[in-house]
């Protein structure tokens, strides 16, 4: 994702803050009364303070655009580097839903259990 600093996780963290996860419905509860509305700058840019505006952010530099494709596909399929052929391929799906509207963090849904990894052996 390039570089950050702690600051950066720092003003991530405060734009963060009142979320918890209700774990009845697993999905994403804003509490207002914990949250911290106080501008941040993150990644150089300022008047940040929510965790939107974060993730948009960090998802719309170019660094992502190579990182979370090589991630994902290393998780799912076999381990590769930010310069494989096949994260290449990846890129422009990843960029043109980098700049498609996205879905808003309350409506969110948390896994209740992360699928196994097929590898070797499974």
């Amino acid at each position: 994702m390039g570089t950050y600093s702690e600051n950066d996780v720092r003003a991530a963290a405060y734009c963060f803050s009142g979320w918890t996860i209700d774990l009845t419905t697993n999905s994403f509860r804003l509490n207002l009364r914990q949250h911290s509305a106080a501008s941040q700058t993150f990644l150089g840019q300022s008047g940040v303070n929510s965790g939107q505006q974060v993730i948009d952010i960090a998802t719309g530099s170019h660094e992502s655009a190579r990182y979370v494709p090589c991630a994902f596909w290393s998780h799912l399929a076999y381990p590769v580097q930010t310069d494989d052929v096949v994260v290449a391929d990846l890129v422009g799906g990843y960029s043109a839903t980098a700049t498609s509207p996205r879905c808003s963090m309350p409506s969110s849904t948390i896994p209740s259990s992360r699928p196994r990894r097929a590898g070797p052996g499974s």
